[in-house]
């Protein structure tokens, strides 16, 4: 149906999104600089829509610092230094602007949302402060792809575990994870949309315990030693 991309910086995905044949595809992004460059890049898509919006748990005036790499590392969080010189070298965030954050669910309304079925949140350390300001909004989606952090390369950012915790809690299952260094990406569905699979895995390792809890420990131990003189043979047979 349709993805929205929030953190989308000069929307380098729009390509992408084209041809994997998205009907429609709205790009947020907090940034005025970074925003005018996304309008220039998307304007050939006539399904694509942008949005200058910084998105997060609360409406406020915030903070939100600028990365000196083009602002692609551009954040609602500043990096942590001693962390982020081991990932990036000498990147910069200290200049800032002040900016309103946002509230997804008090910006967008069900008849908006209701195009897309796919979130894909980058932003730098905040996507849970993202995800909880989308309300009930977050269950509209079937696909989330997601920027997690596996240390607080930006001061006061969530790291993955916290990010898991959330999407498990409203339904989602985690199906892929890509790990760079100290950050990744996830991907997760819907529970409904995996429900066949997630039921069979369960019935297979909840049956598979049962049985093993009624063998015998040491005639399970006896019966694996017997074997084994066979699994050599096979071992040998394919790999010598």
């Amino acid at each position: 149906m349709g993805i929205i991309h929030i953190g989308s910086h000069y929307g380098e995905e729009s390509e992408l999104y084209n041809e994997i044949g998205f009907n429609n595809v709205l790009w947020i992004e907090a940034d005025p600089v970074s925003f005018e460059q996304l309008v220039k890049n998307t304007k050939l898509y006539n399904n694509h829509v942008c949005y200058n919006y910084l998105l997060s748990d609360k409406t406020e005036k915030v903070k939100f610092f600028i990365a000196d790499n083009n602002g692609h590392s551009s954040s609602l969080y500043q990096l942590d230094e001693k962390i982020s010189n081991k990932v990036w070298g000498n990147l910069n965030n200290e200049n800032f602007i002040y900016l309103e954050s946002l509230r997804f669910d008090e910006v967008f309304n069900k008849e908006t949302i209701d195009k897309y079925n796919v979130l894909n949140i980058d932003v730098q350390g905040a996507e849970l402060r993202v995800l909880k300001g989308m309300g009930e909004f977050i269950n509209s989606f079937e696909m989330c792809i997601l920027e997690i952090n596996f240390q607080r390369i930006y001061k006061g950012s969530a790291l993955f575990i916290e990010v898991e915790y959330f999407m498990n809690s409203h339904s989602f299952k985690r199906v892929s994870l890509t790990i760079t260094d100290y950050q990744g990406e996830a991907i997760y569905l819907r529970a409904k949309s995996i429900s066949a699979l997630y039921k069979f895995s369960n019935f297979v390792v909840t049956n598979t315990i049962e049985i093993l809890s009624k063998i015998n420990f040491w005639s399970f131990i006896r019966y694996i030693a017997a074997k084994l003189p066979l699994v050599k043979r096979i071992y040998k047979k394919l790999f010598q």
